[in-house]
């Protein structure tokens, strides 16, 4: 290896896989579920009124050490959700609940699924007629 690849190897910023970049992560709070909503009209609405709150922590740092969108006026936990210049920016919000409320709600939502499953695979009793194949 000559002198300048060297040189160059041992001044490389830590590389970070394609696969690995730009995924929304964020530090988990214990007793909590969070997740990102994308920001648009009622979403974030929605998300409160079934007992989500948005998470206010201007330190918090997500995988890339980027909390924050620039220049933000406030301390909600907020990213870029399209890097498509073509399109209008759309950004995310980190939400969150208390764990026990999540669960309850994905209990509610799977018991809901397996009441529906029910109903599709019920035997029906009100057939009429029968097959009689002979050869």
């Amino acid at each position: 290896m000559s002198k300048s690849e060297t040189a160059r190897a041992t001044n490389r910023v830590t590389r970070v896989p394609m696969h690995k970049q730009n995924v929304f992560t964020a530090a988990n709070r214990e007793g909590f579920k969070r997740m990102w909503v994308n920001e648009y009209i009622g979403a974030v609405a929605a998300y409160e009124l079934a007992g989500w709150a948005v998470v206010v922590d201007a330190s918090m740092a997500t995988h890339d050490g980027l909390a924050q969108v620039e220049s933000q006026l406030d301390s909600v936990v907020r990213r870029v959700v399209n890097r498509d210049p073509h399109a209008p920016c759309r950004t995310a919000v980190l939400m969150e609940i208390p764990l026990e409320l999540y669960n309850e709600d994905q209990t509610a939502e799977q018991s809901a699924l397996e009441e529906q499953e029910k109903q599709w695979n019920k035997a029906k009793s009100n057939e009429y007629g029968s097959v009689n194949i002979t050869y």
